[in-house]
């Protein structure tokens, strides 16, 4: 492996003795590389990814051992590890994607699949974690696990303020019946509107929609986004209004009563 990849003149001479561990696993410095053998087989990680991994703290970190060499695509070089694989980035650096970010993001073709290439690497708030890619982000949360969110869903989920919003993190990936396509995050969902548009329905006014049948039901389908006036909020659906204040929280108006009310203003 070491005369393969160059020898002195490709990794430089050796920096240490070989050293192993309790599990059998051997591993031995070059100047700019490491080679690795387990059970899993002997591999090399080599400058460019060395020094990433050597900055996760080697085997003793999220990464582990390797799991293979680099391997190259035309946008990127990467290399897989226990725990996660290293990447190249759109900006020429290198970014981790770990555990069950990896798990999807490979699910989805990897770096050459329908995400792209990590932009970031993990955030979290305390209540869901993300990682974003060039096409979609992916989110974490300990009760849904890892959900791709992209598209159309990733343009309407960031302007409500993405895992910080009113909608939270993703909780499903995105589905469609009858004509009405929906996504849903763990306080609310993207839903389509009649005009195609993507709406939110989030909080209590998701739940009193879900009460009363949801898109099929009593209310229909979600005609805007929430708006308040300073007294009170409310959302429109094509068969009635769900009012919200802060005495009797989320209440419906339709039917009979609704032409009145609104015609009150």
């Amino acid at each position: 492996k070491y005369l393969r990849a160059g020898g002195p003149a490709g990794v430089g001479g050796p920096a240490g003795p070989q050293t192993c561990d309790s599990s059998g696993a051997c591993s031995q410095r070059f100047g700019s590389a490491r080679i690795d053998t387990s059970s899993k087989g002997t591999f090399i990680t080599m400058k460019w990814f060395f020094d990433a991994w050597s900055a996760a703290g080697f085997e003793k970190g999220r990464l582990g051992r390797p799991l293979a060499d680099m391997a190259c695509i035309p946008a990127t070089c990467y290399q897989r590890f226990t725990g996660g694989t290293l990447s190249g980035s759109p900006s020429g650096g290198v970014l981790a994607v770990y555990g069950a970010y990896r798990d999807l993001w490979s699910k989805n073709g990897g770096p050459g699949g329908s995400l792209g290439l990590p932009t970031g690497s993990e955030s979290c708030n305390g209540v869901n974690c993300a990682q974003s890619f060039q096409k979609g982000v992916i989110g974490w949360t300990p009760k849904y696990g890892a959900v791709a969110v992209t598209g159309r869903y990733l343009t309407a989920w960031q302007a409500q303020g993405a895992g910080d919003g009113r909608l939270g993190g993703p909780r499903s990936a995105p589905s469609c019946s009858g004509g009405v396509c929906t996504q849903a995050f763990q306080t609310g969902v993207l839903t389509t509107a009649p005009s195609g548009a993507l709406v939110a329905v989030a909080g209590e006014y998701q739940s009193v929609w879900n009460r009363a049948g949801g898109a099929k039901g009593q209310l229909g389908r979600p005609m805007s986004d929430e708006s308040c006036n300073g007294r009170s909020c409310s959302q429109v659906f094509q068969n009635g209004v769900i009012v919200w204040t802060p005495g009797s929280r989320a209440v419906i108006v339709s039917g009979w009563f609704l032409a009145p009310w609104q015609a009150a203003g």
